[in-house]
């Protein structure tokens, strides 16, 4: 974290005066994300298996495929509101020249990462899964899929074909006793 500190101050020094007030909202971002980083690594350690975890990230993916499957039903460009409660509103985030997919991250390459890490997460689950689980794992994966070609997002589509074989290649042992 000290170092992360030090570059950060190098990178001050060498920053225009124009951009400098960018600067504070970055330390503010990695703050934030360093907190959230903590409460989930707290979560994590204090969970009583790896498996409550992995439902956690399951149920959040589950929301998220539920809030873009609502936009994407709505439309670019469209003021969305859910069963007509104006607090359930969702930002009017597509643009209607881009209809990409940008679900609740507010833009399309973030929600392509997500869903990307979410396929890796869901075919790791998939190999440990019986029953109704492993059915769920598949459908999981297979909207994930859907959604991260709706964000039209390259990058991440490129990232999962490269590093999944990697995945295999990790858990070959567990793929071999199945």
């Amino acid at each position: 974290l000290g170092f992360v500190v030090l570059a950060y101050l190098v990178s001050l020094s060498q920053a225009d005066r124009v951009i400098l007030s960018l600067h504070v909202m970055f330390v503010f971002q990695f703050f934030s994300c360093l907190v959230v980083f903590l409460l989930a690594y707290n979560f994590a350690r204090l969970a009583e298996t790896t498996r409550s975890v992995v439902n956690v990230l399951l149920t959040i993916n589950v929301l998220t495929i539920i809030y873009c499957g609502l936009q994407l039903t709505a439309g670019p460009g469209e003021h969305f509101v859910p069963l007509g409660i104006e607090q359930l509103a969702f930002n009017t985030n597509r643009d209607p020249h881009d209809p990409r997919l940008i679900g609740p991250f507010d833009n399309p390459g973030t929600t392509a990462e997500y869903f990307m890490m979410m396929t890796f997460v869901c075919a790791v689950e998939l190999m440990y899964s019986e029953g109704r689980r492993r059915l769920l794992m598949q459908l999981l994966i297979g909207l994930n899929l859907l959604a991260l070609v709706a964000t039209a997002n390259r990058a991440a589509f490129l990232v999962l074909l490269a590093m999944f074989p990697v995945l295999l290649l990790t858990f070959r042992r567990e793929l071999g006793r199945m």
